[in-house]
């Protein structure tokens, strides 16, 4: 795969070069992809959990399938938009699904809660009121107090406004055995979506984090997941350190952080993007 990529090192030109020969002679790439914890820590403590990003579209494609049957059944049910519930990495992935991809027909309408904001919670009440909702609990740990916070507020809020089971209106997104899945079960949730455990949060937007929102949008998954594929190529082992652009760009990043220039800048065009640069921006200061 040829990227689009261009770099200007200027004065870290030489800096460069002198890392990417260590990168190539340390075999880092490669050991990345073979999920190898030493590349950043002799012990593997929250390192060898948390790798599985790597590999996560091969697991979720036979997802793809039951994801939009999910997404057909509750249109049939007359649903007409989604809250997701969540804060950080459980979160920001769906916001920029929700911005740069338009509505779709046979799709809900999806929107992001992701603060304890009173008149931004407000505002999404009355969206709430408006038409039928489905809500997305979303926690990996499945005790982040603020998700929980608005959980219990919305749902006194279907409560009040529904004869039926209100847990009906809800799904979560969490870890196996987390404190979410016995909540959800107490409540009758619609449906609860166990992701692999061994994904950090903000390395989720290709799990069921990402994917259920994006579902709920009208994403299409399979191109969306073609996408993540062709990067993961253009970001193989297979390919010589230099024409590997994210072993290019972290190179760059990393030398010229040691020099000073830490201060990493973003610019995007159109303004629709700058979604993008949120997730980014929490996947480099978190990292």
């Amino acid at each position: 795969m040829k990227s689009n990529m261009v770099f200007f090192w200027g004065d870290a030109e030489q800096s460069v070069n002198m890392a990417m020969e260590e990168l190539a002679e340390k075999r880092i790439v490669e050991r990345i992809w073979q999920k190898d914890y030493t590349v950043w820590k002799e012990h593997p403590q929250e390192i060898s959990n948390r790798l599985d990003w790597l590999s996560i579209t091969e697991e979720m494609k036979p997802q793809l399938k039951d994801l939009k049957e999910f997404v057909r059944s509750l249109c049939q049910e007359g649903f007409q938009q989604a809250i997701l519930l969540g804060m950080g990495g459980s979160s920001l992935a769906p916001e920029l699904f929700s911005r740069v991809f338009p509505p779709q027909e046979a799709a809900l309408q999806l929107w992001v809660l992701d603060t304890t904001d009173p008149e931004v919670i407000s505002r999404y009440t009355d969206y709430a009121r408006q038409k039928k909702t489905i809500y997305i609990v979303s926690t990996k740990s499945g005790n982040t107090l603020e998700t929980l916070m608005l959980f219990r507020h919305f749902f006194a809020l279907v409560s009040e406004e529904s004869n039926q089971n209100p847990g009906q209106h809800f799904v979560a997104i969490t870890d196996p055995g987390s404190p979410l899945v016995k909540l959800a079960e107490e409540h009758h949730f619609r449906r609860v979506f166990l992701n692999n455990p061994n994904i950090g949060g903000r390395y989720s937007a290709f799990s069921f984090f990402g994917l259920v929102p994006a579902a709920l949008a009208g994403v299409n998954l399979e191109r969306l997941l073609a996408s993540v594929e062709e990067g993961r190529q253009g970001c193989s082992p297979e390919l010589p350190v230099r024409e590997n652009y994210g072993a290019l760009l972290g190179t760059m990043m990393g030398v010229l952080a040691r020099k000073g220039r830490d201060k990493l800048t973003l610019f995007f065009s159109p303004l629709l993007l700058k979604s993008l640069g949120d997730w980014i921006e929490q996947l480099v200061a978190e990292s």
